[in-house]
């Protein structure tokens, strides 16, 4: 549907002359510098010169190898299928263990010590400190006398550990300060 304009709607909204922009912009037909050909561009003709309605073909741009033959994808080998092999994970382990047993063989039999060890003496411990001997047992210790008969102030087994003062009662009695009595110092003449 072709879209009509209706020349009364827009004479009444008040758009009596049709749109003409306010002024024309000229654009610029000449350059500020001269053109400068990057590569001259030759014309080729492939319409034979003898027969101009036949067309020369081009010789091939590259060269390619022919499409290979056989069979393509999986299970496809060059000379028959493979036997699985199956591989040997601890190899690495068992040569390191090899040659180990193979050091081994060659060291002596017993290694080179430098331990101490105990040799036998011609007298033992016991002789030379005299423990052969038998030690007679201790006397039984006498009870020790009281030391204190009289009186003793009271102290609890138990003394509080914390508090205030660490007092049996939570906070000691309140008492007042006493007066300081007020004496006037008299001073003496020496004369």
């Amino acid at each position: 549907m072709v879209r009509k304009e209706n020349r009364e709607t827009q004479i009444v909204a008040g758009n009596e002359k049709a749109f003409k922009p306010v002024r024309h912009v000229r654009q610029p037909t000449n350059a500020a510098y001269e053109h400068m050909k990057d590569f001259e561009h030759v014309q080729k003709n492939y319409r034979d010169e003898e027969n101009n309605r036949e067309v020369m073909i081009a010789p091939r741009n590259f060269l390619v190898n022919p499409p290979k033959q056989g069979r393509v994808g999986k299970n496809t080998f060059f000379s028959g299928a493979i036997s699985y092999m199956e591989s040997d994970f601890d190899r690495p382990k068992k040569i390191a263990k090899r040659e180990r047993l193979a050091g081994e063989a060659l060291m002596q039999d017993k290694p080179f010590s430098q331990k101490v060890k105990q040799t036998h003496l011609f007298n033992s411990l016991k002789d030379v400190i005299g423990e052969d001997v038998p030690i007679p047992a201790r006397e039984p210790s006498k009870p020790r006398p009281i030391a204190m008969e009289h009186d003793k102030p009271f102290k609890p087994s138990h003394p509080p550990r914390v508090g205030i003062n660490k007092t049996l009662a939570p906070f000691p009695h309140y008492m007042e300060d006493p007066k300081k009595p007020l004496t006037r110092k008299i001073e003496e003449d020496d004369g």
